[in-house]
């Protein structure tokens, strides 16, 4: 009877202290992470094409998804099944791109976006409303739909936005209203990111790292090897506690919480390294 008695009180103190632990991780969790949890796990999971299409990118989140463009220097990478489904401006290349209008509407006006980050955040941040605005108070728009459309890319700069109007219309795409937002990637990005590599001021960004060869370049490609590492590993630990009974512990939340912030630093730093590092590396 004793040993019954004991083991009970043994079994209620673990509870306890259980659940002492759960709530003082839950209060934790609410100051280190005042987001909500679902949508913060939920977030963090999601794999790379599915972060194409965020509706606020930042050039940070979106610079392990560029990719070698023939006519634009780089585009972000289209989603998986792109190649055969419907044509838009993200399976050209172009975040939070919108659909491609081929095809001109009386009710109908177009207006495309171009430029860098800048523009970019612009055409996402609902700057367009402030366009539409204006348009609305002009006779040919009255009475017609508006539609925005996104050709801009974080780190653009002339004559890449040029190019990206001419390749759209080459396309078949159709503008009535065109907006150009940039000035400042012109005059600050060329002699830090390129000419000081010597490459040509006016190639896209960083050009001598996007067409490297690495094979004579070691600590860059492990550097770039790493980058990958790391943000695999985030999204994995995400999607393991999504689909783990534990993602309703506080405490395993709050565990993650703590674990991908010191990824994301990790990843972060990585980023920072890349450059650095590869400016001692030889490339061709």
């Amino acid at each position: 009877m004793r040993a019954s008695r004991k083991a009970l009180f043994s079994v209620v103190l673990v509870a306890a202290a259980a659940a002492g632990i759960e709530i003082g991780s839950a209060l934790l969790l609410r100051w280190a992470s005042p987001a909500d949890p679902g949508k913060l796990l939920a977030d963090a999971a999601r794999s790379a094409e599915q972060r194409a299409q965020d509706p606020a990118p930042s050039p940070s989140a979106t610079a392990d998804r560029e990719v070698v463009h023939p006519y634009l220097g780089y585009v972000i990478a289209p989603p998986e099944g792109s190649a055969t489904g419907e044509l838009t401006l993200e399976t050209l290349g172009f975040e939070n791109g919108g659909p491609f209008v081929g095809e001109r509407r009386a009710d109908t006006a177009v207006i495309g976006i171009f430029g860098g980050s800048v523009a970019h955040l612009f055409s996402v941040w609902q700057g367009t409303e402030r366009v539409f605005d204006v348009l609305r108070a002009l006779p040919e728009f009255q009475g017609k739909r508006l539609l925005a459309v996104n050709a801009a890319q974080d780190g653009y700069k002339q004559p890449q936005s040029l190019l990206a109007l001419s390749y759209l219309l080459s396309l078949g795409a159709q503008f009535d209203v065109v907006i150009l937002i940039d000035g400042f990637n012109e005059v600050a990005l060329p002699p830090v990111n390129n000419a000081s590599r010597g490459v040509f001021p006016f190639f896209p960004t960083n050009w001598w790292l996007r067409v490297a060869r690495l094979e004579g370049a070691p600590r860059t490609r492990a550097r770039i090897g790493e980058i990958s590492y790391l943000g695999r590993l985030r999204e994995e630990w995400a999607e393991w506690l999504r689909a783990s009974p534990l993602r309703h512990s506080s405490t395993a939340f709050l565990a993650w919480v703590l674990w991908d912030r010191r990824l994301a630093a990790r990843l972060s730093m990585a980023r920072m390294e890349l450059l650095i590092e590869a400016s001692g590396d030889e490339f061709d």
